[in-house]
């Protein structure tokens, strides 16, 4: 019975210290960044997937050199298209966000913005051909 009592007081003084601990319901939840930022303090956005119709087609249509590329993205509308391997010449274009940021613009062409956070960036594609639709998606991963 005495263990019983003292593990009841053990338990109960357990209870206070993790209940201290608990965040208080005023405390402000961190603000999340725009896109813009996501964007541009990444160090840099390989590409880790591509889809067609919700199939990766990520081997059968990223070379070895692509995989290897790194864009980054700067603020005022630049980026940077550079190959790790060399394999072939580097290049730099222009993004801009459009639609209340729910797309983006990369050399003229504008993409649907399907995930942008800290760590993953999607945009992907509609085409139609003959009746039918096909969307590709481009999935990069930030470097930090």
């Amino acid at each position: 019975m005495k263990n019983l009592k003292l593990s009841a007081a053990v338990l109960a003084g357990l209870m206070v210290v993790f209940s201290s601990c608990k965040k208080d319901k005023d405390e402000a939840a961190a603000p999340s960044k725009s896109k813009t930022e996501y964007l541009t303090t990444a160090k840099g956005w390989k590409i880790t997937g591509f889809t067609i119709a919700g199939q990766s087609m990520f081997n059968q249509y990223v070379d070895a050199c692509e995989k290897s590329a790194l864009d980054v993205y700067k603020t005022g509308g630049s980026y940077d298209h550079t190959y790790a391997d060399k394999c072939d010449e580097d290049y730099d274009g222009t993004w801009k966000l459009t639609n209340n940021d729910s797309q983006i613009e990369i050399d003229g062409d504008t993409y649907k913005i399907d995930e942008l956070n800290g760590s993953t960036f999607k945009y992907s594609e509609t085409q139609s051909s003959g009746g039918a639709s096909v969307t590709t998606q481009y999935i990069f991963t930030a470097q930090k």
